[in-house]
């Protein structure tokens, strides 16, 4: 096929993970503080130069991106080669499950969640969906755990007052940060120093 590919996705930890993955806001220019409601892109810039050049733009955790910025991505690429077609007319492979995290709104109501969601777009019916019925990253994993994981998408999980029970033998906190920070956690000073390190940095 030899398609120009572009990976995108809306947090900075999941792009790492895609080959030659970018984050939605660098590669549209989105706005983030106005809900990316707009886009910095300049058509004579070398970044535009290239997304111009892009074929296919598969954009990970389809459920964290708000309407809005969809919707303003579509015009970006419209405007590239100002064209009528939507996108641009380049192919979008959008991924994700919404059982995870809907778009973050501050102070927002769980309608706001949800009108504010990527099925709520105009553009939502443009494209073709398909549902992958196994999870291949826990299929050899316990089957009371993978029903676990679903009841808490669906909200199923919760008791009466909204909390979850998680089950029994699953890791704790400090398993967490053992795993995170591995041998910094002796030395606090140190830890410190590297945390503000680390955060400068990123």
């Amino acid at each position: 096929m030899n398609k120009n590919v572009q990976c995108t996705a809306w947090t900075g930890i999941a792009s790492t993970l895609l080959s030659n993955g970018r984050t939605s806001a660098s590669l549209f220019k989105l706005k983030i503080g106005n809900d990316s409601k707009t886009s910095n892109h300049s058509k004579g810039s070398n970044e535009t130069k290239k997304l111009k050049e892009v074929d296919v733009i598969i954009w990970d955790e389809c459920s964290m991106i708000s309407k809005t910025a969809l919707e303003t991505a579509d015009f970006v690429l419209r405007d590239l080669p100002d064209s009528p077609f939507s996108f641009g007319g380049k192919r979008i492979v959008l991924g994700g499950d919404f059982r995870q995290i809907l778009p973050v709104i501050r102070r927002g109501t769980k309608t706001d969640l949800i009108n504010n969601c990527i099925k709520n777009s105009y553009l939502w019916n443009q494209f073709q969906k398909f549902s992958l019925l196994d999870n291949m990253r826990i299929i050899n994993a316990d089957a009371n755990w993978i029903k676990f994981l679903l009841d808490v998408g669906d909200g199923v999980a919760n008791d009466y007052e909204d909390r979850v029970t998680l089950l029994e033998g699953l890791p704790v906190l400090e398993d967490l940060v053992d795993d995170v920070f591995g041998g910094l956690r002796g030395d606090i000073s140190d830890a410190g120093t590297k945390l503000r390190r680390v955060y400068n940095n990123t």
